[in-house]
């Protein structure tokens, strides 16, 4: 199994465990908080440094389990590759990201991934 079916599975056991168990808000996101900071954890929230440019990568500042923004050291500024339906730039891409928005991405082969799935679109004027 690769990495990142093993990502996307334990994803989907995660999901179903938090719907069987029906939590509530605050019960869901310290079960949430648990898992992304118990050990080897390879699913991270980002946030962006700047809006979508000319290009399939964004810059981000990854953070922490309590939801704070690391901005020095090996986790900030991070470039995290997007895989976008149709190629192109996240700049036409949709969803379409702005500065300081908070994203969901792993880690595989050295590199960070943004877990969403964007589509090319073309912007009328």
């Amino acid at each position: 199994m690769s990495d990142l079916s093993k990502i996307l599975e334990s994803v989907k056991e995660s999901n179903a465990a938090a719907n069987k168990e029906r939590l509530s808000s605050p019960e869901l996101i310290q079960k949430t908080r648990a898992l992304r900071a118990s050990a080897g954890s390879p699913i991270r929230r980002a946030r962006t440094t700047a809006a979508a440019g000319a290009a399939a990568t964004i810059v981000c500042n990854l953070l922490d389990s309590d939801d704070v923004e690391i901005t020095s050291g090996d986790e900030a500024n991070v470039t995290v590759y997007c895989d976008i339906c149709g190629g192109g730039n996240l700049d036409n891409a949709w969803p379409h990201l702005a500065n300081d928005q908070d994203i969901v991405v792993f880690k595989h082969n050295d590199k960070w991934r943004c877990l969403w799935g964007f589509q090319k679109v073309s912007v009328c004027a």
